[in-house]
């Protein structure tokens, strides 16, 4: 353990005493947030010194494991190696300016690297300039969005679930396997679900000073831009679209859906990413009448059913166990989330319930869609996007059977 990071996460610990004691949260709550940020800390240090006991460069996972092949995080880490080593000789303004000299930054033959323009490569770049080098300080540092998704989800849960079951929602949503995994790995996945978070936060408290949403989207915009598109669809499509679960607009949503990924097929564009996302449509799901029934079908099972790895049981790698985990858990929790809509449905309806619960659906469809056209499946690493709101819904006091046996019996144990 290095100097650095014990001293990086106690200053951590000092600011989330800061914000308890000048917020007036509850002792509960600062408790909760304090454990789950020591998990995160820990299992930082654990993951390294597996990754280094099964000979990983720089305690980072890489390549083929288990039939998971996987090299995000290590793109990340010696791209910014590299440019942080030249951004020393030539400035900052050279990365500003575009007028970093031209070398190759595919390390060890990975192909396909993020390029030094990459946003989260001159972050850690940056960081690394100014000292923070090593790998678990870096991830020390990652941990302040942690704390701040602790109170935006707190936030969240507050306005929409009962004092009883507050605290509910931010246990197993930080203690879900793909979280602490995207926490833990240097992954940019930690800082888009936190601007999903306040977004949603946003909306949900139905905040009129809409200043406060335009650094958020441009963040987005840079880290994962296809999610801004489809949260401002997601937002529009509920404008006066909430009084009926399932209304005549929903049905018209639907067939423009329909219509649109039909329109996607058989239409030339000439903007480079549709025409990208075009080419990678007919390459998953052919190029036919039933490719928009058929790209549906499978987004619905891909939202749904994670492949669990089982052969996690074989291996000594502790990523490997974390990625079987995070299937299993999210399959579990998402089954209970299918059977509280399912009764919400059937129950008693209220026109609040229904926006929430359409913010979520349209949302995660929106981007489910996206995610299997670019790539054919969906990683649990990227279902963190939405699946905050699936355990916020969880726990939502519907007035129904299921949900009281569920809330008294289910977490009395």
């Amino acid at each position: 353990m290095t100097l650095s990071s014990l001293f990086l996460f106690m200053t951590l610990l000092i600011i989330n005493y800061i914000i308890y004691k000048r917020k007036n949260f509850s002792k509960t709550f600062f408790i909760i947030t304090n454990i789950i940020l020591l998990i995160n800390f820990i299992l930082i240090y654990v993951l390294y010194y597996n990754n280094i006991s099964l000979g990983f460069e720089a305690g980072i996972a890489v390549g083929d494991l288990n039939g998971m092949y996987i090299d995000d995080e290590y793109k990340y880490f010696y791209e910014s190696d590299m440019l942080s080593r030249i951004l020393q000789d030539h400035g900052l303004l050279s990365w500003f300016n575009n007028t970093l000299p031209q070398e190759s930054i595919s390390p060890n033959g990975i192909s396909a690297p993020y390029g030094f323009y990459n946003p989260f490569v001159f972050i850690l770049s940056f960081l690394k300039l100014i000292g923070f080098k090593h790998l678990n300080e870096l991830l020390t540092i990652k941990l302040i969005f942690v704390l701040i998704n602790l109170y935006l989800l707190f936030d969240i849960s507050s306005i929409l679930c009962s004092k009883k079951f507050k605290y509910a929602p931010l246990l197993f949503f930080n203690l879900a396997p793909a979280y602490l995994l995207i926490n833990i790995t240097l992954s940019r996945d930690l800082i888009i679900t936190t601007l999903i978070l306040y977004i949603f936060k946003f909306i949900i408290i139905k905040d009129r000073n809409y200043k406060k949403l335009i650094l958020p989207l441009i963040c987005l915009l840079i880290f994962r831009c296809y999610v801004v598109l489809t949260l401002l669809v997601t937002i529009s499509l509920l404008f006066r679209n909430s009084k009926r679960f399932f209304s005549k607009i929903d049905l018209t949503i639907i067939i423009l859906i329909f219509t649109g990924i039909f329109l996607l097929q058989n239409l030339h564009i000439p903007i480079e990413q549709i025409e990208f996302l075009k080419s990678r449509l007919m390459q998953w799901h052919g190029n036919a009448l039933s490719t928009p029934f058929n790209l549906t079908i499978s987004t619905l099972r891909d939202i749904f059913v994670k492949s669990p790895y089982l052969n996690f049981l074989k291996t000594p790698s502790i990523y490997c166990i974390m990625i079987s985990l995070s299937s299993l858990y999210y399959m579990l929790v998402s089954l209970i989330f299918i059977i509280k809509i399912s009764s919400y449905i059937i129950s008693k309806k209220s026109e609040n319930y229904n926006r929430i619960i359409k913010l979520t659906l349209y949302f995660m469809l929106l981007n489910a869609y996206i995610l299997m056209m670019r790539d054919g499946f969906i990683t649990t690493r990227l279902t963190n996007m939405w699946f905050f709101m699936f355990v916020i819904i969880i726990f939502m006091p519907f007035e129904n059977v299921f949900s009281r046996y569920f809330q008294k019996r289910f977490l009395k144990k």
